[in-house]
C-alpha cells in the first residue's frame, strides 16, 4: 500500500489465523529510501486442543505406577507449556502439578505427553491444561480413578462353623465381614 500523506499506521482488518510478514519503506520528497527489516508474526485466535488418554475415567487399577497421557494439537502458534494436575478426590487437596515446557515436548504442533507417579491407594481425579504461544487457554474436565493394591480382608462372624466341622444339615448358615480399601 503506497501513501502520499505523512501516515505513521496501518490497519490490516480481517486476517485470518496464520504466518505473516511485513516491512516498511519510507520514500522522502528528494526520492530517498529507508527499508526496515522483515517482520514476521503469527496471527491465533484458537485454543490448543488437549485430549486426556490415560488413566480412564472410572478405572479401578491395581497398579501403584500410573502413566498420566494426554494428546496436544494446536496447529497455528504451537503449545508453549502444558500442565498435568493430580488431586486426592476424597479431601479434593493437590496432590502433584507437573509442568512440560515447549523444549520438552517433542512436537509442539502434535505430541503426545506422559508423566510417570507412584500413587498409594486411593480415589484420584486429574486434569490437564495448554497454552499456546499466542496465549490461547484450553483445559480438560476432571476424571477420577481408583487405585487399591491391597487385596479385600474376610473375617468371619460368631456363630458359623468352623473349619472342618461335620454337620448333619441341609444348610448352614455363614456371617462375614468384607473390608476393601476402595
Amino acid at each position: 500500500t503506497t501513501y502520499s500523506d505523512n501516515r505513521t499506521y496501518e490497519n490490516f482488518t480481517g486476517l485470518a489465523n496464520g504466518n505473516y510478514a511485513y516491512e516498511v519503506t519510507a520514500t522522502d520528497l528528494v526520492n530517498q529510501q529507508n527499508t526496515t527489516t522483515r517482520r514476521n508474526i503469527t496471527l491465533d485466535t484458537v485454543f490448543p486442543l488437549v485430549n486426556q488418554t490415560s488413566p480412564s475415567n472410572g478405572i479401578y487399577t491395581n497398579e501403584s505406577n500410573i502413566n498420566f497421557t494426554w494428546t496436544l494439537n494446536d496447529s497455528t502458534s504451537g503449545i508453549q507449556n502444558t500442565t498435568v494436575y493430580l488431586y486426592n478426590a476424597t479431601n479434593g487437596s493437590l496432590i502433584n502439578q507437573t509442568t512440560k515446557q515447549s523444549y520438552e515436548l517433542s512436537n509442539i504442533f502434535n505430541t503426545l505427553v506422559g508423566i510417570p507417579m507412584t500413587l498409594i491407594d486411593g480415589a484420584y481425579s486429574w486434569f490437564v491444561d495448554a497454552f499456546d504461544f499466542a496465549g490461547n487457554y484450553n483445559n480438560t474436565s476432571n476424571e477420577t480413578f481408583y487405585i487399591s493394591t491391597s487385596l479385600p480382608q474376610i473375617n468371619f462372624s460368631s456363630g458359623i462353623l468352623v473349619n472342618f466341622s461335620n454337620v448333619s444339615a441341609t444348610s448352614i448358615y455363614v456371617n462375614l465381614t468384607i473390608i476393601d480399601s476402595t
